[in-house]
């Protein structure tokens, strides 16, 4: 199952609006609302909030050494140790280099829309909206060690929620329900406009 948010049905305004209304309109209050949601969620990362609200509880302090106090939603950009007690000793084994902000996508049905990630990061997705169990393999910097002397730390990913209609305005003044009703509201009025 995919990692996905949903404008199907969340809000009874939108979907009593959407009655009645032409094909190219509905398409383009989907659009709208789809791009509204993307929008909210790269916000949500910005600010390191959950849709309701609640922020983001930070790194381990260990981690963000290691990182180099990199953002508590990104992963490290390179195999290098940036501080720590490893630092000029050992190396990451792997970066996903998939930066999950930049791999959500907007599908749009007529009939229902969603926001999700593309195939590539559904699976890192997860673990970031509902936490989990994860592995650091730690490998020596080429020259500075014997070959396979590798570490593995069992660590518990923090949950990051970010998937999802936010319930304040993420994206002010309205909150991402709103600003749907909003859009398929717009959407009646030109209708209007144009049948008279």
């Amino acid at each position: 199952m995919r990692m996905w948010a949903s404008i199907t049905g969340f809000e009874r305004g939108a979907t009593e609006a959407s009655r009645g209304l032409r094909r190219d309109r509905l398409r383009q209050a989907m659009e709208d609302s789809l791009q509204i949601i993307l929008q909210s969620t790269h916000v949500g990362y910005v600010d390191q909030k959950s849709p309701d609200g609640t922020p983001w509880a930070p790194n381990a302090p260990w981690w963000s050494e290691m990182k180099g106090n990199a953002a508590p939603n990104t992963g490290p950009v390179s195999k290098t140790v940036q501080g720590g007690i490893y630092k000029g000793l050992k190396e990451l084994s792997r970066v996903n280099p998939k930066r999950m902000r930049n791999s959500l996508v907007k599908e749009n049905n007529i009939t229902s829309g969603s926001v999700h990630y593309d195939q590539e990061a559904d699976e890192r997705a997860r673990a970031t909206q509902f936490g989990g169990e994860g592995q650091i393999r730690l490998v020596p910097i080429a020259g500075t060690g014997p070959a396979g002397s590798e570490m593995v730390f069992d660590v518990q990913c923090i949950e990051r929620p970010h998937l999802g209609i936010a319930t304040y305005a993420r994206i002010p003044p309205r909150t991402d329900a709103e600003w749907v009703e909003y859009y398929f509201g717009e959407q009646v009025e030109i209708q209007l406009r144009d049948d008279f």
